[in-house]
């Protein structure tokens, strides 16, 4: 069991750790996530994601807690053991990005119509507002994911400027907010 940011004890994936090391390769070579790597980088990814799993292996024999960040700082550390400072570098980069948007998440939490409060996933407005393309459209490329994106920011800057200390947003203001961006948009 891996023990998440909020406590929450969830099943071991290996395939993630293995995701995660590919995708940081993906990165450091400007390809796009849905992009294949080539023969030596993925003997890379799977080197990598071995020596990673022998660690944790070790550590979960003797009892040790594993942790998302403690897993993390592994592929870490075996990036540089391995010999991809570059990689490396960057997939420390990306974690303390995404520290800090974590950090500005957690002031907000999400009122579902229930009542019950959820942690705020800004990536849940941008799947919204993506299906709200699909449906209008025929597909959903490239073009409409950014725009998506584009005014999923948008929404997500309006509620931090709205309520800059955190709030409970209930999911009713979060749809007005959605429809409000897809009409100034001309959406």
């Amino acid at each position: 069991k891996i023990k998440k940011r909020g406590g929450q004890l969830v099943a071991f994936n290996p395939i993630r750790i293995h995701h995660a090391i590919a995708n940081a390769f993906k990165q450091i070579n400007g390809l796009p996530r849905e992009a294949d790597l080539d023969e030596e980088m993925m003997q890379a990814v799977e080197k990598t994601t071995l020596c990673v799993l022998d660690v944790i292996r070790g550590r979960a024999e003797s009892n040790d807690h594993l942790s998302v960040e403690g897993i993390q700082d592994e592929v870490i550390r075996q990036l540089y053991e391995n010999g991809h400072t570059e990689v490396a570098k960057s997939y420390a980069n990306y974690r303390r990005e995404h520290a800090t948007k974590r950090a500005l998440y957690d002031l907000y939490e999400t009122v579902k119509r229930d009542g019950k409060n959820v942690s705020f996933k800004p990536e849940k407005i941008t799947v919204a507002i993506a299906k709200a393309f699909r449906a209008s459209h025929d597909e959903l490329t490239d073009e409409i994911l950014d725009k998506a994106r584009e005014l999923s920011d948008r929404v997500i800057a309006n509620i931090h400027s709205k309520w800059p200390e955190g709030h409970k947003v209930h999911i009713e203001e979060i749809q007005d907010l959605v429809e409000h961006a897809l009409m100034d948009s001309g959406n």
